[in-house]
């Protein structure tokens, strides 16, 4: 019998994905503009200005990435992942919800996990902005469901 993956295992592929977005990032962006980094950039600094550029990378795997900002208030309907869903805070306050269980503010650093199929939101805290990046470890499409009241917002509903 086949063994589902853990979430350290979902977090090591998430954080694969995200190297590989970078490193994509970047030479896709020189292949296109024709230009080389600055020579005075570290790689560090060079990895921050190619995830300023957010989108996603495709890659040959299942694995979906995408690096996306929310403005203050703004968030997604419910919705669930074929594949699950990992996201981690880069910047700002992330509001976060499973169908079911209490809101969770979360910030720089931090990840919360969706497993596949499994009803959640997602969005910034009232105000601060969120850059968030998102790893769908199975790939697979996303199903939309009804808006997010101002009580789950808030905190005040499941």
């Amino acid at each position: 019998m086949a063994r589902s993956p853990t979430v350290r295992a979902y977090v090591a592929w998430g954080l694969a994905g995200a190297a590989a977005v970078t490193l994509l990032s970047l030479s896709s962006q020189h292949a296109v503009q024709g230009q080389q980094a600055p020579p005075n950039l570290t790689p560090a600094e060079q990895a921050e200005r190619a995830a300023r550029t957010g989108g996603s990378v495709p890659v040959e795997s299942n694995i979906n990435t995408g690096l996306r900002r929310f403005e203050p208030g703004n968030k997604t309907y419910w919705h669930s992942h074929e594949g699950g869903f990992i996201l981690f805070v880069q910047e700002g306050r992330a509001r976060v919800q499973t169908r079911g269980e209490p809101m969770k503010e979360l910030g720089p650093g931090e990840v919360d996990y969706a497993p596949p199929g499994v009803e959640h939101w997602h969005g910034a805290a009232p105000n601060e902005p969120l850059l968030q990046l998102g790893v769908v470890p199975y790939g697979g499409g996303i199903k939309f469901l009804e808006p997010v009241t101002d009580a789950q917002y808030n905190g005040q509903s499941r």
